[in-house]
């Protein structure tokens, strides 16, 4: 096990504090200042009005303290930092994100008779008809 994460490839994240309605402008200065990609931490924005600020996580192959403290800048002078400021960065191991989706697909019902299932799940049942389809 230790030698399959170990294989796996890493890169850095770094956590933006951000103004919810300003995320998706925030993620495209990231993605142009280098990040391969941004995500609000736990996928949901905040549902109140109290709720003001989400967490951006920004992943670059790598970055540099210096640039990383020039993005932090050119956010916070945009007015796009909820504090100004963020969390460090830290190097994570890639989780398997090319196939995480994969377990938000499992067996569905479909009336009486019928189970569909992703080929990855090949589930059955008493008394009803398998059917294997890819989710796509």
């Amino acid at each position: 096990m230790q030698r399959a994460a170990a294989s796996r490839r890493s890169y850095t994240r770094a956590i933006f504090r951000t103004h919810a309605h300003l995320a998706d402008e925030a993620a495209g200065i990231l993605v142009a200042g280098g990040a391969l990609g941004c995500a609000v931490a736990g996928m949901k924005l905040p549902r109140t009005r109290e709720q003001k600020t989400v967490a951006l996580e920004a992943y670059f192959d790598r970055i540099s303290g210096p640039d990383l403290t020039r993005l932090r800048l050119s956010l916070d002078q945009a007015g796009m930092l909820a504090d100004g400021s963020g969390d460090g960065a830290r190097r994570i191991v890639d989780p398997g994100w090319s196939t995480l989706w994969m377990k938000r697909f499992g067996p569905f019902r479909v009336g009486r008779d019928l189970l569909v299932v992703p080929p990855w799940n090949r589930a059955s049942e008493r008394r009803r008809t398998t059917i294997a389809r890819h989710p796509s």
